[in-house]
């Protein structure tokens, strides 16, 4: 190999770190902390880092309070005779 080709490759070697953190400092500058988004993609460029799932702060809904019906009965009418 030529000194040109070994400056080619070292620059190609530069520029994949970079794109990597670059790509790595959008994903959680722009999808996950803004945004909340965590799917496939955000798992694939976070995988050495298995805290980022439990970085998200759970949030408890009483759901009682927010839908106050005490049955499944109460939610559904029987339509089935209405539609006769």
């Amino acid at each position: 190999m030529t000194q040109k080709q070994v400056v080619r490759a070292c620059v190609g070697v530069l520029f994949l770190f970079m794109g990597s953190s670059f790509l790595r400092f959008l994903t959680l500058n722009i999808f996950i902390e803004p945004l909340h988004i965590h799917n496939a993609f955000t798992r694939i460029v976070f995988f050495d880092r298995p805290t980022l799932e439990t970085d998200i702060i759970p949030v408890n809904v009483d759901w009682t309070t927010v839908y106050p019906f005490t049955t499944a009965g109460d939610t559904i009418t029987n339509q089935s005779s209405k539609m006769k």
